[in-house]
């Protein structure tokens, strides 16, 4: 593949990126004022901005081992394209970083945005902010977890968009499709995994943090257990019924300093993608 082709690969793939980027910027937002209702205004704007800032740093997740690697990645078995894609992120760190960067300042916006929430559940007035060395530690793990390269790391998006490449690579390979003709190609499904992975990157862990900050508030504020309430009509919309059997549930928290201990790993929200439960206050 020729370093002309790498190039209009990778430059077409950010241009549509930040194209679908500018169409949604302007969309209307709707939202109800309880979670009782569903998801909040504040909850869908902050999601909104969550997702545009992500969109450009997955597309460059998919894009720059794809342009680098992809003559090498054709001689190569499934499970060795995703060890060498793992290898260039460990490598060419920028990507990773991006997407860092985007997971460590939403998951802190959310977790204020889930702070004022708790307090406005409690009916108590005041801006909730974490300045807490610990709260922001937690908060770290977790874009540590999502940003992780260790092949086997459950949660994180590095590992998942390697294994994605593996797989579509491979694939087109064995339809018999040469590097040249596969670039394009992989740059129009890269561009289609990034718009829908975003979007619910952006919903689920948006949520994971807005109900942490909410715990954390709750906690602060003397309150010792939480119920898990379920989202509205959360037969028809939980993904894998895992949600029902849940709702009601109560959970003693583990304390102001590290709250969320409390509650099992199995009764964490969310529970799956797009989870819209959250916890109430005892």
């Amino acid at each position: 593949m020729t370093a002309e082709l790498q190039i209009v690969g990778a430059t077409k793939m950010m241009a549509a990126a930040r194209y679908h980027a500018a169409l949604t910027d302007g969309l209307v937002l709707a939202g109800s004022r309880s979670l009782r209702d569903g998801p909040t205004a504040g909850e869908l704007a902050l999601e909104g901005e969550y997702n545009r800032a992500a969109q450009p740093a997955l597309a460059e997740l998919y894009a720059r081992p794809i342009v680098a690697g992809l003559g090498a990645m054709m001689g190569l078995s499934e499970a060795e394209i995703v060890r060498w894609v793992l290898d260039y992120y460990g490598e060419e760190r920028a990507a990773v970083e991006r997407l860092g960067e985007v997971y460590q300042g939403f998951g802190r916006r959310a977790f204020n945005l889930g702070g004022q929430m708790g307090l406005e559940e409690l009916g108590l007035f005041g801006r909730f902010e974490a300045t807490d060395g610990w709260v922001l530690d937690e908060i770290d793990a977790q874009t540590a977890r999502l940003t992780d390269l260790r092949r086997g790391a459950r949660l994180s998006t590095v590992v998942t968009t390697a294994e994605e490449i593996g797989r579509e690579v491979n694939r087109r390979r064995e339809e018999g499709i040469e590097a040249v003709d596969l670039l394009p190609l992989l740059s129009a499904w890269a561009l289609g995994r990034m718009v829908i992975r975003t979007a619910m990157i952006a919903a689920t862990e948006s949520v994971r943090m807005t109900r942490w900050g909410m715990v954390w508030a709750f906690a602060g504020n003397g309150v010792g257990g939480v119920r898990h309430v379920c989202e509205p009509d959360v037969d028809d919309k939980c993904s894998g019924k895992i949600c029902p059997p849940l709702c009601g549930t109560e959970y003693r928290l583990g304390g102001v300093f590290h709250p969320m201990r409390g509650i099992p790993s199995a009764g964490l929200i969310p529970l799956h993608a797009r989870c819209r439960c959250f916890y109430e206050p005892l």
